[in-house]
């Protein structure tokens, strides 16, 4: 499979796991260029599978949001995805301190501060 269908697949296909696997083992790979494939379409459907159902696909729709990290600040979608992967993080049903891996791992990959990486876990009745 080429990359265009590749890349139209992941845009129209429901069942996305083994595709979102795949263009990320080809990143890693090198056979494919970051550039290649990050467009702003891509970026808003990989933020929208931060909230699909099943948690594979949500990992891995994290984990290439990190490998297509540099391309996406180009295209001046970073704080848009930093606040997607955020918000992601806190719908999991974790602990406060035990994060999804994935999702904290990319996160250093988009400029934020400290206090926006922990407000999440400080709620208005730890204020009081």
């Amino acid at each position: 499979m080429g990359l265009e269908e590749l890349l139209s697949e992941i845009m129209e296909k429901e069942d996305v796991r083994s595709l979102l696997s795949e263009l990320r083992s080809r990143l890693q790979k090198k056979e494919v260029q970051t550039a290649e494939c990050v467009d702003a379409k891509l970026v808003r459907r990989l933020q929208d599978l931060l909230m699909h159902e099943d948690a594979k696909t949500r990992k891995n729709a994290a984990l290439l949001l990190g490998d297509l990290a540099d391309e996406i600040y180009k295209l001046s979608d970073w704080e848009m995805v930093r606040d997607a992967l955020w918000d992601s993080y806190r719908k999991e049903q974790t602990k406060p301190f035990h994060p999804d891996a994935s999702i904290l791992q990319v996160y250093h990959h988009y400029p934020c501060t400290i206090f926006h990486l922990f407000q999440g876990f400080i709620t208005d009745k730890d204020r009081k």
